[in-house]
């Protein structure tokens, strides 16, 4: 059973490598590849070419847009060979022409050289084309030109020698009307629309999501383009006024200008036109907008404010107090020595009681026992007065009484 499936796998292993090594296969098999995109210096005879000559790229049979040389410098020249395959769409009511770019490998590994102008004046630097997956930037690839291009001389032409006319004799001149001269008509010029398609490129990032690719000529601005990934197509530069033709097309992704520019020719398509763009802002994300709270309201039941009371106490009239007068002495008398009965020594006298209270409205001016209102406290207090000494002189008569009891038993 294993030697089997041994055998079996073998088989299998084998029929895949015939598959993938068929030269069959290979011949017809296209390699996918993108662009390539020179920048660097441009210079002839040990200095800077002239401000405005053009630079191309060629392999085989392809030749690239022109880029024009500035200070000395060429940027964005962009060479991406390939099958061009045409679609015709109907877009808001204008019919529309879309190339597609298929990779062929016809062009692999064959020499890219750099033309001046145009013309036979070829960089001593070359290049060799090969399949990559992105585009791939060639900076600081620098270009040297053994001379510049030479005018072609405009031929001066050689009129012919004249031949001597025989002098006629003076015929009688016969009037004749002038005849009107007619003037030439101008041929007008007509501004077709330009078809841009080309890749997108951003230094040090990707082409945004749903940006946006517009061409600026004056005041002319297309509709944007169609973009798919790193691709654009479908760019239609129409201005509609023929004395734009020749003049700089400006590109612009979500209003940044691209560094590459290129002349408007009427009725141009221009199949690999890559557009570099410097200096494009990202998007920022926005801090979310903090929600306000409005404050809880707590009610707070009122707290009830004791009030005092606005009665006013009416004060008491103070006790008379009664002012308790010295007992008269009185000499003593002389006890005859063959009595034996005690005789007392004084006599106590009821003090006179003198009132102190004041008088008031409740008080009659005869004296505090005449008719009148007093209060019950000043009554009370004068009859303790009055009683007062009465009790007194009771207590002292008890107290003489007992003693002379005593003295008699």
């Amino acid at each position: 059973m294993i030697k089997k499936l041994t055998i079996a796998a073998i088989i299998t292993v084998v029929a895949l490598l015939g598959t993938f090594v068929s030269p069959e296969k290979s011949a017809n098999a296209q390699v996918m590849y993108q662009a390539f995109i020179y920048s660097g210096e441009a210079t002839v005879g040990g200095k800077p070419i002239p401000n405005g000559l053009k630079i191309t790229a060629h392999v085989l049979d392809y030749s690239s847009g022109p880029v024009t040389v500035k200070d000395g410098k060429y940027s964005g020249l962009s060479i991406w060979p390939c099958l061009l395959e045409s679609e015709t769409a109907i877009v808001r009511g204008k019919e529309t022409v879309t190339t597609q770019c298929s990779s062929d490998d016809q062009y692999l590994n064959q020499t890219v050289s750099f033309r001046l102008e145009g013309s036979i004046v070829l960089a001593d630097e070359t290049d060799k084309f090969v399949a990559n997956g992105v585009p791939w930037r060639k900076n600081k690839f620098n270009l040297t030109f053994p001379n510049l291009p030479v005018p072609t001389p405009t031929p001066t032409p050689i009129l012919p020698t004249p031949t001597p006319t025989p002098i006629l004799p003076t015929p009688t001149a016969t009037p004749i009307p002038p005849t009107a001269t007619p003037t030439p008509t101008a041929t007008p010029s007509v501004a077709s629309p330009a078809i841009y398609s080309g890749t997108v490129v951003v230094a040090g990032a990707v082409v945004p999501e749903e940006a946006e690719l517009v061409a600026r000529i004056g005041k002319y601005q297309s509709l944007p383009a169609v973009i798919q990934e790193q691709l654009y197509k479908n760019l239609v530069l129409d201005p509609g006024d023929p004395a734009l033709i020749g003049s700089d097309v400006e590109f612009y992704l979500n209003g940044v200008k691209s560094r590459t520019v290129h002349t408007y020719q009427s009725g141009a398509s221009e199949k690999s036109l890559d557009l570099i763009f410097i200096g494009l802002p990202t998007a920022t994300p926005v801090p979310p907008t903090a929600t306000p709270n409005p404050p809880t309201v707590t009610p707070v039941p009122p707290t009830a404010t004791p009030v005092p009371s606005t009665a006013t106490p009416v004060p008491h009239p103070p006790t008379a107090t009664a002012t308790p007068m010295p007992p008269t002495p009185t000499p003593p008398t002389p006890t005859p020595t063959p009595t034996a009965v005690p005789v007392p020594t004084s006599t106590p006298v009821a003090p006179e009681i003198i009132s102190t209270l004041p008088a008031t409205e409740e008080t009659s001016a005869t004296g505090c026992l005449a008719g009148g209102n007093i209060s019950s406290t000043a009554a009370a207090a004068n009859l303790l007065l009055l009683g007062g000494p009465l009790g007194l002189v009771a207590v002292l008569k008890r107290s003489h009484r007992t003693r002379r009891t005593r003295r008699g038993q």
